[in-house]
């Protein structure tokens, strides 16, 4: 699991988060609290506000219930109809989004917080350019307007990818995928493969593959084989070898 922040207790940790807090100083609480001081686990409240920590010093709302792996909080509710992101459902709980396409970004980059004043509705873009704003991140083509082919990097032709928020043409991506998967359906990988090993027991060309007794047999277990010495290859002049069928069938069996 990757590492988080605690909210209650501001540590970084791998572990558990329970309450907000690492697991550490969660033992320190149930130790330095008596059963009648303690508050409620979070499982057990049954309203949204319940989840909130609203005493942080820069004005985050923290939640305190389950979040995801990147820190988010979720947040169900059948009595109130609410299943999601915490943060989305509080920004909506003030003002709906125009389209349910839109994210609810943050403006204080902090993933647990749901407070509404921290939040704003917005596409992907958006969110990408906030964060250069407010970090003086530079990402790689984060200002380009075109890719390399002439494509307008906007709207549907534009992808975001990974925690960098590389900016990608779409169109450039879906013409690799095409050509990527023309080459598979013309078994040019398996050629590729062949080739290599061919070149590894020196010969250009080899009719292992063509034997019935070889058929789902990978290239590495031919090749291991060969190593063994389980399996014998003849030369059959300068440019050919071959390998014994009975060889095939009981070393691999049919």
């Amino acid at each position: 699991m990757p590492e988080r922040i605690a909210p209650s207790c501001g540590c970084l940790t791998d572990g558990k988060v329970v309450r907000g807090m690492c697991s550490k100083h969660y033992f320190q609480y149930l130790h330095s609290t008596s059963k009648e001081n303690r508050t409620p686990p979070p499982r057990f409240s049954r309203d949204f506000s319940d989840f909130v920590d609203q005493t942080h010093r820069n004005g985050c709302w923290l939640w305190l219930g389950p979040t995801d792996r990147k820190g988010y909080g979720r947040w169900s509710s059948a009595k109130h109809g609410e299943r999601g992101l915490a943060h989305r459902i509080s920004l909506a709980r003030v003002s709906e989004p125009e389209d349910p396409s839109l994210f609810a970004c943050h403006h204080c980059d902090n993933p647990p917080c749901v407070n509404p004043a921290h939040l704003y509705w917005g596409t992907v873009q958006d969110n990408t350019r906030d964060m250069v704003t407010r970090k003086g991140v530079h990402n790689k083509g984060v200002h380009l307007t075109h890719c390399n082919r002439g494509h307008e990097l906007r709207g549907t032709n534009l992808r975001i990818v990974g925690k960098s928020e590389t900016r990608k043409c779409r169109t450039c991506d879906n013409h690799g995928s095409r050509e990527y998967a023309a080459r598979a359906r013309q078994g040019t990988r398996l050629v590729d493969r062949q080739a290599e090993f061919v070149d590894s027991i020196g010969t250009p060309v080899v009719a292992v593959l063509d034997a019935p007794a070889a058929v789902g047999v990978s290239l590495s277990t031919v090749r291991r084989a060969i190593e063994r010495g389980d399996l014998t290859v003849h030369a059959l002049g300068p440019k050919y070898r071959w390998l014994e069928v009975a060889q095939l069938e009981r070393v691999f069996g049919t």
